[in-house]
Parts: C-alpha cells; structure tokens; sequence
C-alpha cells in the first residue's frame, strides 16, 4: 500500500493526518487492530485534527476505544 510506504517521507503534521485516514480505511475494511493503532497514533500527536476527521469519517467518534482515549 503506497499511503504505508510514504509516511516516512511525509513531516510529522502530514503523518498524523495520514494515520487518521489510515484508521478509518482500515476500520471499514474491519481490520481493527491496525485502525485502532492508527488512530491512537494520530490522536496521540495531533488529537487538534479529530474535530475535522470525525466530520469525514463519523464511524471513528462512536468507537469505545476512542471515548476511553478522549478522556484524559
């Protein structure tokens, strides 16, 4: 998957992003682990972006595992 490989290239504000998207097509592929690995990354570095993915990608905001990462 070329969005994988291309991470590396990318700064740190462009790999968050990349790794909410990555959250959300791995969750509608129902691969959960690698989603919820992308998501803890992008909210850990830039949780200021989940405002403007949970518009794009409603699934993410009704996740269990997120309400427990939203808490602190």
């Amino acid at each position: 998957m070329r969005l994988l490989k291309s991470i590396d290239l990318f700064p740190k504000s462009a790999e968050n992003e990349i790794n909410y998207l990555l959250s959300a097509i791995y969750f509608r592929i129902h691969d959960k682990e690698s989603a919820i690995t992308h998501l803890k990354k992008a909210y850990f570095y830039k949780p200021s972006k989940y405002d403007y993915f949970k518009e794009l990608f409603p699934l993410i905001p009704k996740l269990q595992v997120f309400k427990k990462m939203h808490t602190f």
